[in-house]
């Protein structure tokens, strides 16, 4: 039988923490020290997993179904809901530092500019031909700029990088 708001209020702290089970695996984790955590538990690759989803009251059980069905949807997709957890957060803590390190950097767009500027410099060894120069940013605006031109530079990652080349490579660019 599904949770309700009431059922969940009166979960009291117990000598032993105890499940209050939900449906489709999601769960709130009443622990002996008073503190409830809502949990996902899943399989993937024929391994039985669990998905910490949040602390109670923080994420009320409207939010803890919908982030279950999200995490539901990234399974269904062949995609592990914890390790993509992880990934997010290893992605906002290399963001985070790099924002710290370079709070004004640069965008992704205003280095390629920069570049193309660099490059094609008069009285310059192999330097562009304004021709080129056109072809590349035009090249620039219409496939790259859109997805990463706003982005700071220093923030990027290899995953970016390649959500920019597939589409180009899938055109057999």
């Amino acid at each position: 039988m599904p949770l309700t708001d009431v059922k969940i209020r009166g979960a009291k702290p117990k000598a032993k923490s105890y499940k209050l089970y939900d449906s489709g695996g999601l769960y709130l984790h009443v622990l002996h020290s008073g503190g409830r955590v809502w949990r996902y538990k899943y399989n993937y690759n024929e391994k039985e997993k669990l998905l910490t989803i949040g602390k109670y009251p923080a994420i009320g059980l409207k939010l803890a179904r919908e982030l279950q069905q999200k995490a539901y949807i990234l399974l269904a997709s062949g995609i592990d809901p914890a390790q993509a957890k992880q990934d997010e957060k290893a992605r906002l803590k290399r963001q985070q530092e790099a924002e710290q390190d370079h709070p004004t950097g640069k965008t992704f767009k205003e280095v390629a500019l920069a570049w193309a500027d660099f490059k094609a410099r008069p009285n310059t060894k192999r330097n562009w031909k304004f021709s080129h120069k056109k072809t590349v940013l035009n090249s620039l605006e219409r496939e790259v700029f859109p997805l990463i031109g706003d982005r700071i530079i220093h923030t990027l990652t290899s995953d970016d990088v390649d959500n920019v080349i597939e589409p180009i490579q899938s055109r057999g660019h």
